[in-house]
């Protein structure tokens, strides 16, 4: 499927043999960075919208008009969109190794495959969401839609990685009785706004919060900044693809980058929850935390555990481990060690 030597390929197998599911749920679900939920399991009832995602909003925010009495119904969740890197060599061949397995089913399902660059990497790309590259920094793996979940599905059989996320997308889509008119979807936007002001004791400032008209396509509701690790959106999914849903399905989408992608990848991969349940309470806390209920029953999530932000002491503890102990390492073995353990005894350790 791609071009790596055969070389590659045989050493990869030997990394990542176990590349079938390993179906092993669990009761709690970890919230990581900022996204902290109560110890309870989540509790959203079934709400007749626009109530469920007009939370702190005045009634006559929204067009009435627009908006007329049902049961939405929670569609479709999981993860939308899985960016994996890698600099060495181990991990390059991981990467390749879940391309190809991915990629040939894909292609045999009949999904072109084309050379490509993407985000300065240059390499082939199966239809629109697998891509795999390689560049002087090394080589990424790119998979959206459903092909993301299936890539994370092999990720979660493999032994140790030689690779790591740069970007995790997660997706909860939501199908209204009716289509979302004028004034749907800036309840959303005015719910998370007025949160965001509201919010008492945060050690950060308000998050940002923004509507845009897509002029046909729907509106979107944009929460928290795109730069950031962590960010929201949410979307009118059956007008931007009416080709794949329906008029009135709504996207809730998160993207994480960063250290929360790594953390995510690492409770997928490793505690192996069960993805679509874990997701939807993931989604649905995340929004909640910013003033926006998700007008579904996801009752059904095994119940949550908080994690407790990171301390001053942990965050120093990674900075340590990242750039403090490979300087170390370089001057043991340039013969300086001797200086160095003077130097941390005078600084009042006892070694």
């Amino acid at each position: 499927m791609f071009e790596y030597s055969r070389l590659a390929q045989e050493n990869a197998l030997s990394d990542v043999a176990n590349l079938t599911g390993q179906a092993a749920l669990v009761h709690a679900v970890e919230y990581f960075e900022d996204f902290r939920v109560d110890s309870d399991a989540i509790n959203l009832p079934r709400i007749v919208y626009p109530q469920a995602c007009n939370t702190g909003v005045k009634s006559d925010k929204v067009d009435r008009n627009a908006i007329k009495v049902g049961s939405p119904v929670l569609q479709e969740r999981g993860v939308d969109y899985l960016r994996l890197t890698a600099v060495d060599s181990p991990g390059v061949e991981q990467l390749y190794y879940l391309a190809d397995v991915v990629g040939s089913s894909l292609s045999e399902a009949g999904d072109g495959v084309r050379e490509v660059g993407e985000l300065g990497y240059r390499g082939h790309a199966v239809g629109k969401h697998l891509f795999f590259g390689q560049s002087h920094q090394g080589a990424m793996l790119r998979a959206s839609s459903a092909v993301a979940d299936t890539v994370l599905n092999q990720v979660r059989g493999c032994g140790p990685r030689g690779f790591r996320p740069t970007r995790i997308d997660f997706q909860a889509t939501v199908k209204y009785p009716d289509v979302p008119g004028r004034g749907f979807f800036r309840a959303f936007s005015d719910a998370s706004d007025e949160a965001s002001r509201s919010v008492v004791g945060r050690r950060t400032r308000p998050w940002y919060v923004a509507l845009l008209d897509e002029y046909g396509r729907g509106d979107t509701c944009y929460i928290g900044a795109r730069s950031s690790e962590n960010f929201g959106r949410i979307y009118d999914k059956g007008r931007e693809s009416p080709e794949h849903y329906d008029l009135g399905s709504v996207r809730f989408e998160t993207e994480h980058k960063g250290s929360s992608a790594m953390r995510l990848l690492a409770h997928l991969v490793d505690d192996k929850p069960d993805v679509p349940s874990f997701v939807a309470g993931y989604v649905a806390a995340f929004f909640d935390s910013r003033g926006v209920r998700l007008p579904v029953d996801v009752t059904a999530v095994e119940l949550l555990r908080a994690v407790e932000h990171d301390t001053d002491a942990d965050r120093q503890l990674r900075w340590i481990a990242r750039g403090v102990v490979p300087t170390i390492s370089r001057l043991v073995a340039a013969g300086r060690g001797d200086e160095l353990l003077v130097l941390l005894r005078e600084a009042g350790l006892d070694i």
